[in-house]
C-alpha cells in the first residue's frame, strides 16, 4: 500500500508537465498537418527534435520513479528507442525517403503500446480516465501501423498520420495531466 501511495504521490506531482508536453504534442501535431510537402528536412528536424525530447522525458521520469515502479526500466528502455531514433534522424537528413516510414511508424508503434501500458498502470490513480487514456494509446498505435502498413503513400501517409499521431499523444497527456492533478486534489 505505502508504494501505491509513493507512486500516486511522484506521479501526481508531475501532472503539469504532462499537460505541457500534451500541449506541446497538439501543437506540433498541427503543424506536421500545414507543413509544406517539399519540407522534408524540416519535417526530418522537427521528428528528431520531438522524439529526442519525448526520450529525454522519459528517461528522467523512469529515474526519478525508480524507486517506487515496478515498471520504470520499460518507461527506461522507451527514452532510449526515443533518443536513439532521434539521433538516427538527425544523423541522416539525406537519407533514403523509404526508410522514413518505417523508422517513424515503428516508434510511434511502440509508443502507443507504452501509452498502453501507461494506462493499465494508472489505473488505481486515475480510475476515472484509464479507459480513454487506454482507448488513445490504441488510436496512436493504429497510426503506426497505417504508416507501416502504406509506406509507398510515403508523404500522405507520414505528414497526416503523424499528425493525427502527435495530437492524439497530446490529448492523451493533457487527459493525464488533468487526472493526476485531480488526483493530487484528494
Amino acid at each position: 500500500m505505502v508504494r501505491t501511495s509513493l507512486l500516486t504521490k511522484v506521479y501526481t506531482n508531475l501532472w503539469w508537465l504532462q499537460t505541457l508536453l500534451g500541449l506541446a504534442f497538439v501543437g506540433f501535431g498541427l503543424w506536421i498537418a500545414f507543413i509544406p510537402r517539399g519540407g522534408y528536412s524540416q519535417l526530418n528536424v522537427f521528428f528528431a527534435s520531438a522524439i529526442l525530447l519525448t526520450g529525454a522525458f522519459e528517461m528522467t521520469r523512469a529515474i526519478k520513479n525508480r524507486p517506487f515502479s515496478k515498471h520504470w526500466l520499460w518507461y527506461f528502455l522507451g527514452g532510449i528507442i526515443d533518443i536513439t531514433v532521434g539521433l538516427i534522424f538527425l544523423a541522416n537528413m539525406e537519407y533514403d525517403m523509404r526508410l522514413e516510414p518505417y523508422l517513424l511508424g515503428s516508434w510511434i508503434v511502440f509508443r502507443g503500446l507504452l501509452y498502453l501500458a501507461l494506462s493499465l498502470d494508472l489505473r488505481r490513480i486515475a480510475p476515472a480516465t484509464w479507459t480513454a487514456l487506454f482507448f488513445f494509446g490504441i488510436l496512436i498505435t493504429a497510426m503506426g501501423i497505417l504508416i507501416l502498413a502504406r509506406p509507398e503513400l510515403s508523404s500522405f501517409t507520414i505528414i497526416y498520420a503523424t499528425s493525427l499521431a502527435f495530437i492524439i499523444t497530446g490529448i492523451f497527456r493533457i487527459i493525464l495531466g488533468r487526472s493526476l492533478y485531480i488526483s493530487k486534489l484528494h
